[in-house]
């Protein structure tokens, strides 16, 4: 099917009394069978990318059944979705921002060690670039950040590999640190990183810095003999520290020092 034709579906279920016609017309029936089919990821891309999520019905609950499909494929669809679902609207009670955050978390329980990657850094993604959108209010990415941990997660520790962004980010904030310290995750991470962990961050460091010497800025000269870099730097940015994280907020400075 051609992209637009879901971009006409779009404009229909957006307008007043779209919803309405089209499941009048069953395309929510025939909605719910397709994002069962695990070839079909195109298919059911553009399904997603055609509803609108403002409300609780139809268009979140298929959501929610792409979210918990047997398809580690699927499933995979939805964290980068939620973070662009969310990326404009300021979270509110019942709002979709709220209802994406919920929908990330459950995901990051998930069983699949991609999918609970995925989910932690789409968390992050979705509190922190809310500080950088110029449309909403400078306080929205602390209100994703509150309404994160006023659903009380019980982070599983034998997981903590696979979501340690979100571990990172949180335990950056005084309120998070709290809330981790509270459930000994604090003393596990120090503990991780001072055995295994702080050598897999040097050794991704050195291995960044290779990269970047080997394949990094290429330049020309220029018409009056100048040199012109031609390409970008190829180092990306540095990964988060525990300690680094730690000593953003007053209780994490307070638990290095007693360390």
């Amino acid at each position: 099917m051609s992209p637009g034709y879901f971009h006409f579906l779009s404009e229909i279920d957006q307008s007043k009394g779209g919803d309405s016609l089209l499941e009048r017309n069953r395309l929510y029936d025939a909605y719910y069978q397709v994002v069962e089919l695990a070839d079909q990821i195109l298919l059911i891309q553009y399904i997603l990318s055609s509803m609108s999520y403002a409300t609780e019905g139809h268009a979140r609950n298929i959501l929610r059944k792409v979210a918990s499909s047997p398809h580690e494929s699927l499933r995979l669809l939805v964290p980068s979705f939620l973070v662009y679902v969310a990326s404009d609207v300021p979270c509110r009670g019942g709002s979709v921002t709220a209802w994406a955050i919920e929908v990330l978390l459950s995901l990051v329980f998930d069983a699949s060690p991609a999918v609970r990657c995925a989910a932690a850094q789409s968390l992050v993604l979705v509190i922190d670039l809310a500080a950088e959108n110029p449309y909403l209010d400078p306080g929205e990415s602390d209100t994703r950040f509150m309404h994160l941990l006023e659903l009380r997660p019980m982070l599983d520790l034998a997981v903590i590999t696979d979501i340690r962004p979100l571990i990172l980010r949180i335990i950056s904030d005084e309120r998070g640190f709290a809330y981790l310290n509270e459930q000994g995750i604090v003393d596990s991470e120090m503990e991780s990183w001072g055995a295994l962990e702080g050598i897999y961050y040097v050794q991704t460091i050195e291995l960044d810095i290779s990269r970047a010497l080997a394949y990094g800025p290429l330049f020309s000269s220029t018409p009056d003999g100048a040199m012109m870099m031609t390409t970008g730097s190829q180092t990306p940015p540095t990964p988060p520290h525990l300690f680094g994280e730690l000593a953003k907020c007053p209780g994490g400075r307070s638990f290095l020092e007693d360390m």
